[in-house]
């Protein structure tokens, strides 16, 4: 099921303190926070833009989810052109990347 950021962020925190309470009682826990679907799991700490690279499908649709995943796809790019032969192309295209990256991280709040 879909959740929307907010509701996200409140799950994990209310984990986290969970977690902390079982810390506290029981000192040999080496457990492990995970977010999980049935295609796999990632770290609760994970970032938005990592929740949204591994799972798209875990967070709500929006035009902000939209958006963040256009600029990835377009970071992917620059990246993957990046790694040309051509230094002033390849500068070109870290500045974008940083550009766009610099936009997605409002997303991640």
């Amino acid at each position: 099921m879909p959740i929307g950021i907010l509701e996200l962020r409140a799950a994990v925190t209310a984990a986290v303190q969970i977690e902390e309470a079982i810390k506290q009682k029981y000192p040999a826990y080496k457990g492990g926070l995970v977010l999980s679907t049935p295609q796999g799991q990632i770290e609760a700490d994970a970032s938005v833009e990592q929740i949204l690279n591994a799972f798209p499908a875990m967070i709500l649709d929006s035009a902000c989810k939209a958006e963040c995943q256009g600029l990835r796809a377009a970071i992917g790019q620059l990246e993957d052109t990046a790694d040309t032969a051509d230094p002033a192309r390849a500068a070109n295209g870290e500045g974008e990347v940083g550009r766009l990256t610099e936009a997605a991280v409002e997303y991640r709040g």
